[in-house]
């Protein structure tokens, strides 16, 4: 018998990171006798939760203790000697704040409720040999920390952005890194950009230790069937609407064209929708050849029929910053949809040969340029794209292929 304790942050709550794992766990389930999911989501609706494999339980962390566990869970934070390591490291810190240690201290507030979740789970099913923690955060210490009483266990993690990046840390600053960079047993990257990001920045063990291992899309579809309008030029954005994917460059770089009908769709919303809204409304509401159709958000099963269903000329993304290799990029993909997107994070390891890659500090007309540019490619050149995205697609970005590489992986450190 052989347990894994996998530790998210939304699953099986049905959003955020649910939308990559759900494409995992079965892999997982059918390699481990019984899988344990410790969930740090809160839910607020039951018809949330997503149906699981059998073989899988789920324990959520708790948000609210006692006065007495409060005390006890401040006393180990305090008193944690990796404390003083980090606060040291804290001090050469250029940009050092009281805002960035009040970081440092919940962190690890945080990594010691979620050590103290793993010790119950762990208490009630001794086969468990491997944590895995879906993000490189705060629970993979929590992990680490537990694993300094338990050195039987495995620890290992996936890394995709946010969890790696400084830049996107509002505190530029990534604590605990260089010590949990000594202690965990393999570190799986979403592109080999983020990797070597990695490396250069907190890397301090044997390279053996760091994985490029992308996520892995599930697609039975072939590329889509459906006819091509071609009195509509249509192209497609998928994402959240945050300043970060700025949205607000394909506006802009729609409202420099004018000789090409386009009807533009964005799947996704957030809080800056209004505001993209009324920019969209600014700029495009009185052009007659641009229309355009925001579809909120949209599960990953709703995305991926819409594709099925509706023929999209092209996708495009304007994000200035990724770690992996976008899934939504991928999803379109899946069904050989071409791709524009910004030379930024594990992007060109997609798209470099098969797509079109735009500086990600280009100008809005720029961006204009590059949609009239595959406009005007011919229509045999447009449909060979297309097959080479979808081969690229089955050889690169399948579940069917990478979530196995993933499990053996995870299978030869279990024997070892």
């Amino acid at each position: 018998m052989e347990s894994l304790l996998l530790i998210t942050h939304e699953y099986p709550i049905n959003k955020g990171d649910s939308s990559f794992i759900k494409n995992e766990i079965p892999y997982l389930a059918s390699n481990f006798d019984k899988i344990h999911i410790l969930c740090k989501g809160i839910i607020k609706d039951k018809n949330e939760i997503l149906a699981i494999p059998d073989n899988c339980s789920v324990n959520f962390i708790k948000r609210k203790y006692n006065i007495i566990s409060i005390i006890i869970f401040i006393i180990q934070t305090i008193f944690n000697s990796i404390l003083y390591l980090e606060i040291n490291q804290f001090l050469k810190d250029k940009k050092k704040s009281f805002k960035t240690l009040s970081f440092i201290l919940s962190y690890l507030f945080k990594a010691i409720v979620t050590k103290k979740h793993i010790m119950d789970i762990v208490k009630k099913d001794k086969n468990i040999s491997i944590i895995y923690t879906y993000w490189y955060y705060n629970e993979s210490l929590g992990a680490l920390l537990y694993k300094k009483l338990n050195n039987k266990i495995k620890c290992i993690t996936r890394a995709h952005g946010y969890d790696v990046h400084l830049f996107e840390n509002k505190y530029n600053y990534q604590p605990y890194k260089i010590w949990m960079d000594k202690n965990i047993d393999k570190i799986f990257f979403a592109s080999q950009y983020l990797c070597d990001y990695y490396k250069k920045i907190f890397a301090k063990s044997g390279l053996n230790k760091y994985i490029t291992m992308p996520l892995g899309i599930i697609n039975n579809s072939d590329i889509c069937k459906i006819k091509k309008n071609n009195d509509v030029f249509i192209l497609l954005s998928c994402s959240y609407i945050v300043p970060r994917k700025r949205i607000n460059l394909i506006i802009e770089a729609l409202s420099y064209i004018n000789d090409i009908n386009i009807h533009w769709i964005h799947i996704g919303n957030d809080p800056d929708t209004d505001n993209i809204l009324s920019i969209a409304d600014e700029l495009l509401k009185t052009k007659n050849n641009i229309s355009y159709d925001f579809k909120g958000l949209m599960s990953s099963e709703q995305i991926m029929q819409f594709y099925n269903e509706n023929y999209i000329d092209f996708f495009i993304s304007t994000t200035e910053a990724e770690g992996g290799r976008p899934v939504s990029i991928n999803e379109a993909m899946s069904f050989g949809i071409p791709i524009i997107a910004t030379n930024t994070g594990g992007i060109p390891e997609l798209i470099e040969n098969i797509g079109i890659l735009i500086d990600v500090n280009c100008k809005a007309i720029e961006i204009s340029e590059s949609i009239i540019n595959f406009y005007n490619l011919f229509d045999d050149t447009k449909l060979s794209i297309r097959h080479k995205t979808r081969l690229f697609w089955e050889n690169n970005c399948n579940a069917e292929s990478n979530y196995p590489k993933f499990i053996n992986e995870i299978k030869l450190l279990s024997n070892n």
